[in-house]
């Protein structure tokens, strides 16, 4: 299946979850980012999750799923899951985060070559109109591999909460 292809399915799914995640109190969050070092554009979706927790401090999980954008033919496909978990300064016009997380990156290419590594994310961002149905954010996000690292910045919209 062409790049282009996953990448359209991957957000239709998204967009179909997206009315039952925010009902359960969480939040869809479509995204779109690029990763600096080997300056690929990064196509994502995550949700955000928050713990019951008694604490001044929101502690979120922020699991997410992303594509990134190899080449123009679709011969090499990037995927990296992320399950991350988040502490939030509550605020009324904008939250910041920071957190922490496993990543799972699987390559693969027309050659038949794969692989898959696991990793160590760190990460901080800021949400914006945190209390809104429409959440806007930016994010950077530090991944570790064996013997690799990657910063990717990214951007979207969180619908729910």
């Amino acid at each position: 299946m062409p790049l282009i292809s996953r990448t359209l399915l991957l957000a239709l799914a998204a967009l179909i979850a997206a009315p039952a995640v925010a009902a359960q109190g969480g939040a869809f969050m479509p995204y779109l980012g690029y990763e600096l070092a080997n300056e690929r554009a990064v196509v994502g979706v995550g949700f955000r999750s928050p713990f019951p927790l008694p604490s001044p401090i929101r502690v979120i999980a922020q699991p997410a799923i992303e594509v990134q954008l190899v080449d123009e033919a679709g011969d090499v496909t990037l995927l990296q899951g992320d399950l991350n978990v988040v502490a939030e300064l509550p605020g009324l016009a904008a939250a910041p985060y920071v957190g922490a997380g496993i990543a799972l990156l699987y390559y693969n290419d027309d050659l038949g070559n794969s692989d898959t590594e696991v990793g160590l994310n760190l990460l901080a961002g800021v949400v914006l109109n945190p209390i809104g149905f429409a959440q806007p954010f930016a994010q950077a996000r530090y991944t570790v591999f064996d013997g690799s690292d990657a910063v990717t910045v990214m951007g979207g919209i969180a619908l729910g909460i």
